[in-house]
């Protein structure tokens, strides 16, 4: 376990694994905390180093004189931000889910120069049908946002999602519903966009809500079938291979060639 200290009094929690240029950094969604990233950090690894944190209000991340805090939107932006500064990274890919993604969209405009490539899953597009979710729990959310058989990652998840503060959840997840109300700037960099085609939170977007996206000169959008919330978790062989050929592109690379695989079929002669 690793954790910052902020002058605000937040002890900020994260993890790290591996070595490698450029670092990538995993946001989680709004509820859960770093746990999920586990996989996809142990993959990033390979030829990165993966960073992890929990959002203020999430997981580990607490305040050292009042413990457990609800989410508040300016401070787990300006904690994101800290967080980079704090341990030195200058240049790195971002992939974020839910509320991250919207949170690594803000890194990709403010710092164009620092963030190599974005990698967002289950972003709420403007008009997704988030105001319906408000009133239920995390415990009531945990069971809805999965589909195919269990895991033991999909049910730590689980466990994750229904330890989440009401508060956090909800709040996080109102101000991911009003993020649209300024029109979004032009994204410089290559971003991949991934939805679960079962999704009843953030379902995919229609060709419609897909004009409204910020432009990008590289941007490509593809849905992952029989998931929910969760590919990562649901099809965790199809999502890392795709983050593996994410990660691996160069920059003169043309992204939309990046296409969902289950597996290599081994040739037989």
């Amino acid at each position: 376990m690793s954790a910052i200290l902020l002058p605000d009094g937040l002890l900020l929690h994260y993890e790290v694994l591996g070595r490698g240029r450029p670092p990538v950094l995993f946001l989680h969604s709004w509820f859960g905390s770093w746990r999920y990233w586990l996989l996809s950090m142990e993959e990033a690894a390979l030829r990165h180093r993966a960073y992890a944190m929990d959002l203020p209000g999430f997981g580990g991340s607490t305040n050292l004189d009042q413990g457990t805090i609800p989410f508040q939107v300016e401070q787990a932006q300006e904690a994101v931000v800290r967080f980079l500064d704090l341990l030195g990274i200058d240049h790195f890919i971002v992939v974020g889910h839910g509320l991250g993604s919207l949170l690594a969209l803000e890194l990709a405009w403010k710092f164009p120069d620092q963030v190599e490539k974005v990698l967002t899953i289950a972003l709420p597009w403007n008009g997704a049908p988030l105001a319906r979710w408000l009133k239920a729990t995390p415990q009531q959310m945990a069971s809805r946002l999965f589909v195919g058989p269990p895991s033991e990652e999909i049910q730590v998840a689980r466990d994750e999602i229904a330890h989440t503060p009401l508060e956090s959840f909800r709040e996080s997840l109102a101000w991911s519903q009003a993020f649209w109300d300024v029109p979004p700037q032009p994204l410089r960099q290559p971003w991949l966009l991934l939805y679960g085609e079962q999704d009843p939170l953030v379902p995919p977007p229609d060709e419609n809500a897909q004009s409204h996206l910020p432009p990008a000169p590289q941007r490509h959008l593809l849905v992952i079938p029989k998931a929910a919330h969760f590919p990562m978790l649901e099809h965790p062989r199809m999502f890392h291979r795709l983050l593996r050929a994410f990660l691996q592109m160069a920059p003169d690379d043309d992204i939309t060639q990046l296409r969902l695989h289950e597996e290599w079929q081994r040739r037989v002669r």
